[in-house]
Formats: C-alpha cells, sequence, structure tokens
C-alpha cells in the first residue's frame, strides 16, 4: 500500500507539471512571430526596367534570399512571402496576406528608376503616415505602429552604406498603398536605381543581390533586437538625431549567424569581407552625396495617392523622351511619329514627351511595346487626372474600376 500510495503520489505531481508547463509552452508558441516579406511587383506587372533586367525578377531574388536567412537565423519568426514565383498579386492581395497572417512586421521590396537620368544612385526606405486613409479602424491600429514603422525603416536604412552602398537617399514618409494598408509595422525599401548601369549591374549580380539581402536581414534582427530589449524609443530618438548613423560606424552584433554571413558573402573568410565591408568615411559619403544631390532633381516619386479616394480619370501614356529645352515635334529624333504630346513640368527636365493616350491597361502594354522598336528606352506612365502616379497603383485602380 505504501509503494502504491507513493506511486500514485508521483504521477499525481508530474500531472501537476505537465498542466503548469503546458500554458506555458503554449505562451511560447503563440509569443512566435510572423514577418511577411513582399516582392514587388510579378508576373505581368513587370515594374521598372532597366537595359537587361527587370524589377519583378530582383524584387523576388532579394526577397527569397531573405527569407532564407531570416529562417536559418531566428528561429521565432516564421517568414510567409506573398509569392515565391513570378506571379501577379494586386496591391490589396499583398496587404490581405499580411493582415489575415496576423503579422508583426510587413516588408515590401522594389527597385527605383529614372529612365532620363543614368547616374542617379543610392537607396531610401519609407513607411506610410498617418491619416492617409478614410478607413478609421485601419488608422486606429497604424496610429499604435507608426514609431515602430519608422524605426524599422531606419534599422533597414543604416546597413546599405556599410556593404557596397555608400549613397543613402534616407527615410522617407510616403502614401505606399502596401504600408498605408497593413495592419502592423509596414515599410517598402527601394535597393536602387536599375536605370543606372553601375547599380543594375549590383543588382543583377549574385555578390549585389546577397549583400542587399544581408543588409536587409540585419535591418530586421536590429529591429527586433531593438523592440524585445525595450529599446525603442531611445534608439528612434537617436536615429532620427543622427540620420541613422548612432556612432560614425554601426556595430554588428557579434554571433555565429553573423560569421556564416560574412563567409556567404564572398566565399572567403569573416577577415576578409570585414574589409569589403569597411563604412564609408564621412568626407566618402559627403563627396557622394553631392554628386548625386546633382540629379535629385530629376527623381519624381510617385506620389501614390490613396486610389479609394479618387474619381478622376485614369489614363496611360509611353515617356519616350525628356529634356530641359523643348524640342519641335517635327524634329528627326522622332522619327515621324504623331500622336505625341509635350507635358510641361517642373525640374531639371521640364519637358517631357509622351506617345499615346489610353485607358486600357493591356493596350497600353501594347502600345510600349511597339514604341520600343524605335525608342528602346521607353516606358509606361500613368495618370490619375492631370497627376502622375505610380503604374502600380494605376494598374490597382484599373482592376477595381473593371
Amino acid at each position: 500500500m505504501c509503494i502504491f500510495a507513493v506511486e500514485m503520489k508521483n504521477k499525481a505531481y508530474i500531472l501537476f507539471l505537465i498542466l503548469l508547463l503546458f500554458p506555458l509552452c503554449s505562451m511560447a508558441k503563440a509569443k512566435r512571430q510572423v514577418w511577411v516579406i513582399d516582392a514587388g511587383h510579378g508576373g505581368n506587372d513587370v515594374g521598372c526596367e532597366g537595359t537587361k533586367a527587370k524589377e519583378k525578377d530582383i524584387t523576388l531574388s532579394v526577397a527569397k534570399r531573405v527569407a532564407e536567412l531570416v529562417r536559418a537565423n531566428i528561429p521565432n519568426v516564421k517568414v510567409v512571402m506573398t509569392r515565391e514565383r513570378d506571379k501577379y498579386l494586386s496591391l490589396s492581395q499583398r496587404c490581405e496576406i499580411a493582415n489575415s497572417a496576423d503579422a508583426s512586421l510587413f516588408l515590401s521590396i522594389h527597385v527605383n528608376s529614372v529612365p532620363e537620368y543614368t547616374n542617379v544612385r543610392g537607396t531610401e526606405t519609407f513607411y506610410g503616415p498617418v491619416g492617409a486613409t478614410n478607413n478609421k479602424g485601419l488608422e486606429n491600429a497604424r496610429k499604435q505602429y507608426i514609431q515602430k514603422s519608422e524605426l524599422l525603416a531606419w534599422e533597414m536604412q543604416k546597413y546599405y552604406g556599410l556593404v557596397g552602398r555608400p549613397i543613402s537617399r534616407g527615410v522617407k514618409r510616403e502614401r505606399y498603398y502596401v504600408i498605408l494598408h497593413t495592419r502592423m509595422p509596414s515599410i517598402l525599401t527601394e535597393i536602387g536605381f536599375i536605370t543606372t548601369p553601375s547599380e543594375q549591374e549590383y543588382m543583377t549580380s549574385k555578390k549585389g543581390q546577397e549583400e542587399i539581402a544581408q543588409c536587409i536581414y540585419r535591418g530586421l534582427r536590429d529591429y527586433k533586437e531593438t523592440i524585445d530589449g525595450g529599446r525603442e524609443k531611445r534608439t528612434l530618438a537617436e536615429m532620427r538625431r543622427t540620420g541613422g548613423r548612432s556612432s560614425g560606424v554601426i556595430p554588428v552584433a557579434k554571433g555565429g549567424d553573423d560569421k556564416q554571413l560574412a563567409q556567404a558573402s564572398t566565399g572567403k573568410d569573416s577577415k576578409s569581407n570585414a574589409n569589403a565591408a569597411k563604412p564609408v568615411s564621412e568626407a566618402e559619403q559627403a563627396a557622394l552625396a553631392a554628386e548625386n544631390a546633382k540629379a535629385e532633381a530629376a527623381v519624381v516619386l510617385d506620389p501614390t495617392l490613396e486610389p479609394e479616394l479618387d474619381s478622376e480619370e485614369l489614363s496611360f501614356s509611353i515617356q519616350i523622351y525628356a529634356s530641359d529645352k523643348k524640342v519641335k515635334l517635327t524634329d528627326p529624333r522622332f522619327k515621324g511619329w504623331r500622336n505625341i504630346k509635350i507635358v510641361e513640368l517642373d525640374g531639371k527636365y521640364k519637358y517631357k514627351y509622351l506617345y499615346g493616350n489610353t485607358s486600357d491597361y493591356p493596350e497600353a502594354r501594347k502600345m510600349l511595346q511597339k514604341m520600343r522598336n524605335s525608342f528602346p528606352d521607353a516606358f509606361l506612365v500613368a495618370f490619375l487626372g492631370k497627376r502622375q502616379i505610380s503604374t502600380a497603383d494605376a494598374q490597382e485602380l484599373y482592376i477595381n474600376k473593371k
């Protein structure tokens, strides 16, 4: 009887421990974060185009590598990709994926372009302003995360300059659809200019994509460490004050993952990679920034206005040329083409020359292919009324209005 009583007591104790630990295990499992990584564009939405590459392909390749790095090095984070192949997703579908997953973080990867100026360089990262939509529930949710979104943008931007990307165009606030309609800390990062030959070469190279992916991964990792450590307000204030340069050189936290990543970047040991990743000095940064500033006027950010708030006419045209001086339409460079109009705007390139005008997106794509036989650098532009908007948002509007 005594032995039986002891056994029963032990079993009861074990059962008690199981019941005690079960909710703790459930809590630990519940705390696992979900990060959504969005490869911009896809399918028939190719994004911006360079001489030998398309935005949709670069963003997918980089996004997949970032996902690999997170999965390999941050075990308590689940990564969800909006797309893992070349497929079309609307902007609202991308947001729905993130919102349905109850994500803790949303990152959209994109590539910049300025076809009429091929020397513009640099990276930039955006977060969305509060009050940019007419959805009160959405805005209330976004208000809770606005500072975290800004912090995430700074953490993302700070690493680019350490490895191969000395020009930083900074952290900015913009009305991009995907960062306005997600209910968690959300950013959109532009990793370079596909229309600048050196940047296109870098972004399409194996080495360049590996380095970009590492920078993005490390920004994500530092953001998580900052939030987990309760240093959000202090870190954000410091980054605002210094422009993301905390103490001149941004330290890379030590750990097995960094050693592995360093080796993966060059195929050599971490010591040789550390030399390759040497930060650009302040003097070099200033010189490069001055050089880039000459072309700054040529860069026109997509307004990406809130589509659901606008009822103006949507139209597409093909831009074939831009100039700071007015050129007659009878000029030989237009090769006798008709239906070309001149649009006068502010900025370095005051005059832009557009071919055709249609409200039908598929027809616009056909026009673009036709014009590239005579104008290889031609590209698609979209307008909402008289305002130019991004082709991605224009496509979203087109689909919603069908």
